[in-house]
């Protein structure tokens, strides 16, 4: 029996050992397995940031407007009773558009024209009578006081005829109709609107960094899809002192509309600013760009790593992109290698332009 019992204990000793043993080994064979060799350094080329003189022609998109756009309006109440006007009419200034009912003013106009040649033929009785001594200066004086006052109504009563005849107030195009023919008017009425594109005027908004470089009176390229390959001439007109929350500041250019291909107002077209100079501008290569203009990364060097910065792209001339915000004159941007970077790589700097 006390052999059996000493059998039993080596044998339970001779497991553990066994088992230890094997726990150690794996413990090695674990850290020997999660050992990972750093990463090598990746080649990378750099360029030093520049400061540069910039000139570019800057694009922008407009609208154009009409030169002259007024509304047709009555000065007078009453029924229309003749319309001489059309959607897409092109009408004189002056040119007659339409008439108001004007019987009641005729009648009016009858009997203060009756009434003033009544009182001008009492005023020349009694300047004889007057010469003769045989009315006073009195009755003379307030005879010539009543034909002023009947002077006066059939003057206005006239006038008054004259507001029921609707002329058109300017030379253009009728671009909107809103009445018709026994439509009943009030005063200030409008009865169309109408619109002069023999010149135009395009409106857009010109960024902060470009609007200081424009001034009135500077030329512009103006192009438009409707007509490939023609030109337009335009002069800038207005540069506005007041910019809005996204620093875009309002500007508008006047230009002669031409007859071989003419332009409708609200189309769009492209203003060609002549070449902007820049001076000083914070510069690099267009190579050096991670991501799209909108998103803009470049990948400089610290501390033998590589960081990650994110950039304000302004303007783009030939080679290189104009930085406004996210770089200073002493950073040096990635050209080569970048596209095996991640923040925080090890790089190794092989070349510099």
């Amino acid at each position: 029996m006390k052999r059996i019992i000493i059998a039993l204990v080596v044998i339970i000793g001779f497991t553990a050992f066994v088992i230890f043993k094997l726990l150690a080994n794996k413990e090695i064979l674990d850290e020997k397995s999660s050992f990972k060799p750093a990463d090598p350094p990746i080649a990378v080329t750099l360029a030093p940031v520049e400061r540069r003189a910039l000139s570019h022609e800057l694009t922008l998109l407009g609208t154009v407007f009409a030169d002259k756009e007024l509304p047709v309006v009555s000065q007078t109440m009453g029924e229309i009773v003749e319309l001489k006007f059309n959607l897409g009419d092109y009408k004189r200034e002056g040119e007659l558009m339409a008439k108001v009912k004007d019987d009641k003013i005729r009648v009016g106009l009858e009997a203060a024209q009756a009434a003033y040649e009544k009182i001008a033929n009492d005023v020349e009785r009694l300047e004889k009578l007057y010469q003769s001594q045989a009315t006073s200066e009195q009755s003379l004086r307030d005879a010539k006081l009543g034909l002023v006052q009947a002077k006066t109504q059939v003057d206005n009563l006239k006038l008054q005829l004259e507001d029921t005849k609707i002329n058109a107030p300017m030379s253009g195009v009728v671009t909107a109709k809103m009445v018709e023919k026994g439509s009943v008017l009030g005063g200030g009425t409008p009865l169309a609107m109408m619109a002069d594109v023999s010149r135009l005027k395009v409106k857009l908004r010109v960024p902060e960094q470009d609007v200081y470089k424009l001034s009135t009176g500077r030329p512009v390229k103006i192009t438009a899809d409707v007509y490939p390959g023609v030109e337009y001439s335009g002069i800038i007109t207005f540069v506005s002192p007041q910019g809005d929350e996204s620093h875009t500041y309002p500007v508008e250019i006047s230009l002669v509309n031409r007859g071989d291909a003419p332009l409708k107002a609200g189309t769009y077209v492209n203003a060609v600013f002549p070449s902007i100079v820049r001076e000083n501008a914070v510069t690099i290569p267009r190579e050096a760009l991670i991501g799209s203009l909108k998103d803009a990364k470049v990948y400089v060097v610290e501390n033998g790593k590589a960081a990650i910065k994110k950039i304000v792209v302004g303007s783009e001339t030939g080679e290189r992109l104009e930085v406004l915000d996210g770089l200073t004159d002493a950073d040096k941007v990635v050209v080569s290698g970048q596209i095996n970077l991640r923040d925080g790589s090890p790089v190794v700097v092989v070349g510099e332009r």
